[in-house]
């Protein structure tokens, strides 16, 4: 008799890149391999009702409320459930019966002071669903000292990196005409912020060679810090692009900067490396596992380090 197994995904709509791309990992490995006993399903969380919609409060409705009633039957046809995301967590409480097993990438949620009753709520059912869990894959051994402040001693919690999947194919399109310093990623604990200050120093130190390319949105305090400092033609956003103009920004880069305040992994490490690409990080999190030394940098401004850029 085969074991049944479903493996959960994010809602493609949220935009999610590093999710939807460890999901994509394992589908594919998943389809290559000769699976005999097993049999796998892959299932994004999507709308039930107004399948097609954008609308945020729908999402909202179709993700935290019908969608889990709808697991809540398609999980009786499964030996095995394993959710994909940390973020997701609290669909486990949906389940019943069943094997459990949830990859948690980081602890950002749990560790930030969260003000909103909507966020409030989702960070304590997803640590009830990850309590539920028969088995945490933590994608780092940071996050995995990180779960266990905040789970039951007798959890079993593996240890395993996240795949990074070989890029074949880049797009040779060059997407800015100037050199430049590649930031990825727009969450608060990205800390765009730093980036932007950076390239701020660069300038006043006369060193102008240089844009700062920045993917994901831009927010309020970054438009007003860039208008502020009249930054504008120094800085180029990119937002809602495919992997094949990432790879080609990656490309072209002189330089990939990791401002990050907290990383459960590190992606945009392993793409730098994999690109060969000059990286300047900070060790935050689990950067320390993953970055090499010669690369990190505590200060931006010591040590002569901008004679690096001249």
């Amino acid at each position: 008799m085969k074991i049944k197994i479903l493996f959960l995904v994010n809602h493609k709509d949220d935009n999610q890149y590093s999710m939807l791309k460890y999901a994509s990992i394992h589908k594919a490995m998943i389809s290559r391999k000769n699976n005999k006993g097993y049999i796998f399903d892959y299932l994004h969380i999507n709308n039930i009702v107004f399948n097609s919609s954008t609308n945020i409060i729908i999402r909202r409705i179709n993700k935290y409320i019908l969608f889990p009633i709808y697991l809540l039957f398609k999980s009786l046809r499964y030996d095995l459930i394993h959710i994909s995301d940390q973020g997701n967590a609290y669909l486990a409480n949906f389940i019943f019966n069943k094997k459990i097993i949830i990859t948690c990438h980081d602890m950002i949620l749990f560790k930030l002071k969260v003000t909103k009753l909507r966020d409030k709520l989702l960070k304590k059912f997803n640590l009830l669903g990850l309590k539920k869990a028969n088995h945490i894959i933590a994608v780092s051994k940071n996050t995995k000292k990180d779960i266990k402040k905040y789970q039951k001693k007798n959890i079993k919690i593996s240890h395993i990196y996240q795949l990074i999947p070989h890029i074949k194919y880049i797009n040779a399109n060059r997407q800015v005409k100037e050199k430049y310093i590649l930031h990825i990623g727009n969450h608060l604990y990205k800390n765009r912020y730093l980036a932007l200050e950076f390239i701020n120093l660069l300038i006043k130190k006369k060193i102008t060679k240089y844009k700062l390319v920045c993917v994901g949105e831009i927010r309020n305090q970054e438009r007003n810090y860039i208008k502020r400092n009249s930054l504008q033609k120094y800085i180029q956003f990119f937002q809602n692009i495919s992997d094949k103009k990432i790879f080609s920004l990656y490309k072209f880069s002189s330089y990939v900067i990791i401002t990050s305040n907290y990383e459960g992994f590190g992606v945009p490490v392993i793409e730098t490396y994999h690109h060969k690409k000059k990286l300047l990080s900070s060790t935050n999190g689990s950067l320390k596992e993953i970055v090499i030394p010669d690369f990190r940098i505590k200060k931006y401004t010591k040590y002569g380090f901008f004679n690096l850029f001249k």
